[in-house]
């Protein structure tokens, strides 16, 4: 299985989930060398799945995407419309992650860890606490907002936008 990277934050509940990580069911390591316009976030070699996930990221952004908060029978919304959960399987799927088939496979093999008795493939991945509990079970802590100079491009946030106690939004970090 592949690692991810995750961390707890102070603006409210944040988990940061890396994807720079080598793993099984990504490429080999083919990196080259990126700045970041935060001078915290020092220089760091990229990996071929960092490289697609940013790159999608970027077309994300010029895609005009609107939020939609739906069910879609088949999974995923249509390319221009979506929730927070859709831009990173969107951009994990680009870099031959698909977070769909994987939190469905591992909701299906241990159904208490995610305390559902039934899966739904269409949905489960599209919600952020089952990205959590897949990450937590598939992830690698990483330090908190106290030493951002180890987040890289990739790395998954999950926070908790209105301090209510519990995760609410996902983002992925970019180098831009």
């Amino acid at each position: 299985m592949f690692a991810r990277r995750y961390t707890v934050l102070s603006l409210g509940f944040c988990i940061l989930v890396g994807c720079n990580r080598q793993s099984d069911d990504m490429p080999a390591k083919n990196s080259h060398t990126t700045a970041n316009s935060d001078p915290a976030v020092a220089k760091v070699q990229l990996t071929d799945f960092q490289k697609t996930v940013q790159q999608n990221l970027e077309n994300q952004i010029g895609a005009g995407i609107t939020y939609v908060d739906a069910y879609y029978s088949g999974g995923s919304p249509p390319a221009n419309a979506g929730v927070c959960t859709d831009v990173v399987a969107r951009s994990f799927k680009a870099a031959g992650v698909d977070l769909r088939e994987l939190v469905d496979q591992d909701m299906k093999k241990s159904p208490a860890a995610y305390g559902h008795q039934t899966t739904d493939k269409n949905i489960d991945y599209r919600r952020c606490k089952n990205l959590i509990i897949y990450f937590r079970r598939h992830g690698v802590s990483l330090p908190s907002a106290n030493d951002p100079s180890s987040w890289q491009p990739g790395d998954i946030i999950f926070y908790d936008t209105g301090s209510r106690g519990y995760t609410d939004h996902v983002a992925v970090l970019s180098s831009h």
